[in-house]
């Protein structure tokens, strides 16, 4: 008698699906953890079980059954997506992206930001002019004191000066 409970079964996915994720599986600038998840569905397809897969890939047990169970929450609307409108069909790189949903990550929950891109970048403008333009007499900024100049400006109702060092120290200011 065996023991535990008995394999999955083989994830549901067509030659086309196959094919498509073995070409992204191939590709050099795939995410690792893109890789990695593809490789989980690929071997589910194979029917191979979950702690087999696991096991080849130095992974949680847990995170094979996590996303073979997205795979198939997802696999009944990416067969109605790939008929496409009319029974036309989608292009094979608009199924890829339809089937690479399946793999992301979801949205975290949080608080929204409070601080606009915008702000930030006002802030940092503020950081590149010196002090004395701002009536401040010093020779270099602190964070401090940008945090201050930010609130008497009117940029931002409050923050912090951990805060203004964080947005300094982010090098992505330039694209909203």
């Amino acid at each position: 008698m065996g023991r535990g409970k008995p394999p999955a079964p083989a994830l549901l996915m067509s030659d086309r699906h196959v094919r498509l994720l073995e070409e992204e599986h191939r590709k050099r600038r795939t995410l690792k953890q893109y890789h990695t998840r593809i490789s989980i569905l690929l071997w589910g397809q194979k029917g191979k079980s979950n702690s087999w897969v696991g096991r080849q890939l130095g992974i949680d047990l847990n995170q094979v059954r996590y996303w073979r169970k997205r795979w198939e929450g997802q696999y009944e609307t990416l067969l109605k997506f790939e008929e496409g409108v009319a029974g036309q069909g989608v292009s094979d790189s608009a199924l890829l992206q339809k089937m690479l949903v399946s793999v992301e990550d979801l949205p975290r929950s949080g608080a929204p930001q409070r601080i606009s891109m915008a702000q930030k970048q006002q802030i940092v403008a503020i950081a590149c002019e010196k002090p004395e333009s701002y009536g401040v007499m010093m020779t270099d900024w602190t964070h401090e004191m940008l945090a201050k100049v930010a609130m008497a400006q009117g940029i931002v109702d409050t923050i912090s000066r951990r805060h203004v060092g964080e947005i300094l120290k982010n090098k992505r200011l330039t694209t909203p």
